[in-house]
This record gives structure tokens, sequence and C-alpha cells, in this order.
């Protein structure tokens, strides 16, 4: 238990003035601002039950239990509300202002395990043919883009012409770390195709902007892929599937575990497990078809 001082005491703050200074920490600290926004819902969700003006100090576990006891969503989605709140008391018992860590002494729930179900080479034609009916070549590259490097939503809002580097593209992800995904041929001229209709684009302008050259935002980019999956008659369309399928795609085809890793920017090997365990029984079920044994009468 950490003790507190006189320093410390004269320092109590309110709930709501912690988490001020909690976000200026933070962005000193150089947080992506995706990563600030994801907290900022979190938080403010988290202020409104427990009232902005009750001393920081004094918050028990018990609050803590409650408020994620009330977020009626998924066992993915309170875990990250957990991994948030964690995070303000981590700040905190370091800068003083708390007697403990009340977060630690709450268990989150196990996220749920969710079946995942790549995209079929038929659905990604038809997704295609039905993007390609407006601003067909700036749709043609996202979806192209999306399918061969498995970037996240986050990391493909944020890229700039400037990201594209030769026959690569520089991605910053989760923890600011930088990685380099190599682009296909033919990625890389459906960019180019897309990249010629914005001929007053500078090198920091987005990759994929809107008409008025403003960058793609997560939310926009889910909705219209939701709306597309809905006209081209394909369900449960959304950014993170086109990662899913690429890394699953990449496998059969002979792509290794430890590459995909670099690729994906995963920090272990864990969700590519996942993948690999997907693979592999993709692979046997294409060998029961295929097999000669199994189709020749011997």
């Amino acid at each position: 238990m950490a003790v507190m001082n006189e320093y410390t005491i004269q320092r109590s703050l309110t709930l709501a003035q912690a988490i001020e200074e909690y976000f200026m920490a933070k962005r000193a600290q150089r947080l992506s601002q995706n990563t600030i926004n994801d907290y900022t819902v979190t938080l403010k969700r988290f202020l409104y039950f427990i009232g902005a003006d009750t001393p920081f100090a004094e918050i028990t576990p018990s609050h803590i239990r409650d408020f994620l006891a009330t977020l009626n969503t998924s066992n993915k989605t309170v875990r990250n509300a957990h991994i948030t709140l964690s995070s303000l008391w981590t700040w905190a018992l370091a800068d003083g202002l708390c007697y403990e860590h009340v977060v630690r002494k709450v268990t989150p729930p196990e996220p749920e395990q969710r079946i995942i179900k790549p995209l079929t080479y038929e659905e990604v034609k038809r997704l295609i043919a039905e993007a390609s009916k407006r601003d067909a070549k700036r749709n043609r590259a996202l979806i192209l883009f999306l399918l061969d490097t498995g970037v996240r939503a986050s990391e493909l809002c944020s890229l700039t012409i400037e990201n594209l580097r030769g026959n690569t593209v520089s991605v910053l992800g989760k923890g600011s770390k930088e990685r380099e995904i190599p682009l296909s041929a033919n990625l890389l001229h459906a960019l180019l195709d897309y990249l010629s209709t914005r001929k007053n684009a500078g090198r920091k302008a987005p990759l994929f902007a809107t008409k008025s050259e403003r960058p793609l935002k997560r939310q926009s980019l889910l909705k219209w892929l939701v709306r597309l999956g809905e006209r081209a008659g394909v369900s449960n369309v959304h950014p993170h599937r086109f990662r899913h399928t690429f890394a699953v795609t990449y496998l059969r085809n002979g792509g290794d575990a430890l590459s995909l890793q670099r690729l994906l920017g995963h920090s272990s090997l864990d969700m590519v497990k996942k993948y690999v365990q997907l693979a592999s029984e993709d692979l046997a079920a294409i060998h029961k078809r295929a097999s000669p044994v199994s189709n020749w009468n011997l």
C-alpha cells in the first residue's frame, strides 16, 4: 500500500480533476489520438456514474465493480473499460493521488471467443463490384488495401501519401511501433491509379480521403463497409474482417506465423496462433476433398 505523505494529501483531487490531469500526462507521452478518444468514452461514463466531485482517493473496488456491471455490452468491451480504468489508477498511484490500485482488485470478464470467418473470394468480388459503382478508383484501392495489408482501421485512417515508400507502406501501429508492409503489384497499381485522380494532394495529404480531401474516420469507414456489405449481399462486413481474411489467406498460401506476426503488428503470437489453427483446419478440409486416396476407388 502506498504511503500518503503531506504533499499527497494537499493534492487530494476530485475524480474530474484527476481525469483531466491524467489526459494531460497521456498527451505529454504522445499517446495516439485514437487511444485517447477511446479512453475518453469510458472515463466520461465513469465520471457520470461516480460523480465529478467525488474525491479520487475515496473510490473503492466496489465502485469499479458497480460501474462495470452497468455496461450492457460485450465482455470484450467491459474488459477494455477495465483496461482504461486500470491505466488511470496506474498513473494516479505513481503520482501519489491514491492509496492503492483499486482496479487490480476487480477481475475483468474473459472476452468471448468469437468464430473467425474470413471473406471468401466470391464475397470479395461482389464487394469490389458494388463499391466500383461510384468513386470506383478510390473504393477499389481501399478494399484491395485492407485485403492485401491486414492493417487496422485506425492505422489505415492515419496514413498519408508520404507513408508510401516505393512498393511498401510505413504503418504506425499500437504502442507507436512502426512497421513496413510490402504492397503487391496489383494493389500498387490500384493505389497509383487512384492517386492520379487527386492532382493537388501533397505528400502530407491522407492516403485515402473524402471528396473534400479530409482523412477518413474509423466510424465513417465502418459505416461505409456495413452499407456496402448490405448492397452486395455480404453479411458482417467490417475492417477487422479484412484483417482476418488477409491473415488466414496468407497462411493458406504458404506464409509463416512469424512473418505474419510482424506484418499484423502483434506483440505476441497469441492471436496469430488462432489464425494458424483456422488455416490448419481449412487445409484438413481441402485435403479431404482433394486427396486421391479419399476420392479414388483404390
